[in-house]
């Protein structure tokens, strides 16, 4: 065998161990290489799985809020009368509509052509009256006479005169539009206590049939009470004393102090609202029951004007954060979290939270939590820190 034969002998050798220990030592290098880059990575894992997430803070911030509000406003008047008609035929005309005031000789209807006037005293008068008919409610008819500009005030009397009489006949002739007998019929007139004006609800429509007794309107008196109501509820909205709110409907707005309007101001509220139902700006509704069981043709009587809102005379700065900033303690405490970069979470009580108009999932805090750092989602603290709330 020459020199170079046994040279390639010897090399094929070589690699041949070469090959036969190379998966020796690859087994060996492969698990001191998963411990160099692996093991370093398990421990920074572990040390994640046990380190406490830092909850995440948001900036409390600004908004301009004149605690604005819906609400109804509630009316009482006190006392209604139903008012009825002798009158019987059909209705062929309707002349009175809901909030008139109704006056003395007013044509409330018409049957078959023919009014029907508002007689406004303390009592009904009782029966048909002609010449000679004597009585306290001769005196009576000749007062409204004379109220209707058909007599003169020095012919009073209780004793059915020719003077009272023409009256009559003047009344039939200019006014009524029917034959001037000059004896006066109870269907001429539909009696209205005097103590109501304010016209409630309209109980007949033209085409209608009526007879005597039919129920044609009911009428009230001046508003005795008036007060601020949740729409939803009617219960009695709640104001801050120490502000000064304006009720608002429309462009138009009025000052209130509280949700009851003091008396001396019920006149001008009042005036103030029915404008706004004239204007279409504001709608009536009255409670399903609208009575109390009173004296037969009387009941109190409520009206609900909707379409309003209360709100602060001056705008107030509050600020806001998310709904979930808001903590509660289990002894009612409501609570946000402030923090400094996260070192430390402080609690801040709230004496009161409120919505923000137009904002979902905003909520109102004190103007001085402004430009703060506040938790999020409190849920993130331990429970320690959740412990100092309350």
């Amino acid at each position: 065998m020459s020199e170079h034969e046994s040279s390639v002998k010897q090399g094929r050798g070589w690699w041949r161990s070469v090959w036969f220990v190379l998966p020796l030592i690859v087994a060996w290098l492969v698990p001191l290489v998963v411990l160099y880059f692996v093991n370093p990575a398990v421990g920074k894992a572990e040390e994640r799985s046990v380190a406490a997430s830092q909850p995440e803070l948001v900036p409390v911030g600004s908004r301009s809020n004149d605690l604005r509000s819906d609400v109804a406003v509630l009316v009482s008047y006190g006392r209604a009368a139903t008012v009825t008609t002798r009158a019987s035929g059909v209705v062929t005309s309707v002349e009175v509509a809901v909030g008139d005031k109704v006056k003395q000789c007013r044509s409330l209807f018409q049957v078959n052509a023919r009014p029907v006037l508002s007689y406004r005293a303390n009592s009904p008068l009782f029966r048909d009256l002609a010449l000679k008919d004597k009585g306290a409610d001769v005196s009576a008819l000749a007062k409204y006479l004379v109220a209707c500009g058909m007599l003169e005030d020095s012919a009073v009397s209780e004793e059915y005169t020719t003077q009272i009489e023409a009256g009559v006949k003047k009344l039939q002739k200019d006014i009524l539009g029917v034959k001037d007998t000059g004896a006066f019929s109870l269907e001429y007139v539909a009696f209205v206590p005097k103590d109501v004006s304010i016209v409630k609800s309209v109980a007949v429509v033209i085409g209608q049939e009526i007879a005597p007794g039919a129920e044609v309107a009911t009428v009230s008196g001046p508003p005795e009470a008036i007060s601020l109501v949740a729409p939803d509820t009617g219960q009695a909205v709640v104001l801050d004393e120490t502000q000064s709110y304006l009720l608002r409907v429309g462009d138009q707005s009025v000052a209130v102090a509280s949700a009851s309007i003091p008396d001396d101001q019920i006149s001008p509220m009042y005036d103030f609202l029915t404008t706004a139902v004239t204007d279409g700006l504001m709608s009536t509704h009255q409670p399903a029951d609208d009575g109390s069981g009173g004296a037969t043709g009387e009941v109190t009587s409520q009206e609900y004007f909707n379409g309003a809102s209360i709100g602060a005379e001056k705008v107030v700065e509050t600020g806001a954060v998310p709904a979930t900033a808001i903590y509660a303690s289990l002894n009612g405490t409501t609570c946000v979290f402030t923090s400094n970069g996260g070192e430390s979470y402080d609690p801040i009580p709230l004496d009161s939270v409120s919505l923000i108009r137009g904002e979902l999932g905003s909520i109102g805090v004190p103007q001085d939590l402004i430009g703060k750092q506040v938790v999020r989602d409190p849920s993130a603290l331990t429970e320690q820190v959740l412990a100092t709330c309350g």
